[in-house]
């Protein structure tokens, strides 16, 4: 059996092994049946920038060797190395290209734009699980 952890030690392996446990809850939530995704979206979206901001502390941390505090991932992207970011970027695009089907659908149901760029995400994101928590 699994040992169970409630927080990361604070090094970059242990900040990555709990986002990953997020990641995986996260997982189990969006292969949920659409009806049942509707009535926790607001679970969703709170997992997903707790998990979005443990990634993005696992790096600073593997990059700087020094846990960085603090929520908004803008901030935190924007303390990454610029191979970094550009790395991301690049990963980011190429999954929204992939998604563009479901981009379009959502743009559709909420009657307005989607932003695709990620920095123009995260900024807009910035406090998505302090607002959502």
């Amino acid at each position: 059996m699994t040992e169970i952890k409630f927080t990361a030690s604070g090094d970059a392996k242990s900040i990555f092994d709990f986002a990953e446990d997020f990641f995986q809850g996260l997982n189990q939530l969006h292969r949920a049946d659409r009806r049942v995704k509707l009535k926790i979206v607001w679970s969703i979206g709170t997992l997903s920038a707790f998990t979005s901001e443990l990634y993005l502390k696992c790096l600073i941390t593997r990059e700087s060797g020094k846990p960085p505090r603090g929520h908004y991932l803008k901030n935190l992207f924007d303390r990454l190395s610029p191979i970094t970011q550009q790395l991301l970027e690049r990963q980011w695009s190429d999954i929204t290209i992939r998604r563009e089907a479901t981009f379009r659908q959502t743009q559709a149901e909420r009657g307005k734009p989607m932003p695709r760029e990620l920095r123009t995400c995260l900024r807009e994101g910035n406090k998505g699980f302090e607002l959502l928590r």
